[in-house]
């Protein structure tokens, strides 16, 4: 009979990172590799991703967190979870909310 493997999530800061921090078997914090297992789940992430902030956009709204935590992938598959933002963070805003930089440099 085969055991059935537990799902390793990464948040997207430990996989830029590389790094996650986990507790080993005596309940001491140890760092361990945070990589995608294969190409396919690295692609399958990324595409998670974007279709999460396509929605978004059709949607008219913008992602207003600077938290990279708040996303969260499955390192053998690449399927995407999101946490629900602490009360302090405003996820969410509305397009008109958001101001346009623009330079005053000419286009190269």
């Amino acid at each position: 009979m085969s055991e059935k493997k537990e799902t390793v999530w990464a948040s997207l800061r430990e996989i830029c990172d590389e790094t996650r921090t986990v507790a080993d078997e005596t309940g001491r914090k140890v760092k361990k590799t945070a990589c995608f297992s294969t190409m396919k789940a690295l692609l399958e992430g990324a595409f998670h991703l974007v279709e999460y902030f396509e929605k978004l956009h059709r949607e008219g709204e913008v992602f207003r967190s600077d938290s990279a935590d708040m996303f969260r992938f499955s390192l053998a598959t690449g399927e995407m979870q999101r946490r629900k933002p602490a009360k302090k963070e405003k996820e969410m805003g509305r397009t008109e909310d958001c101001l346009l930089y623009t330079s005053d440099a000419a286009d190269d």
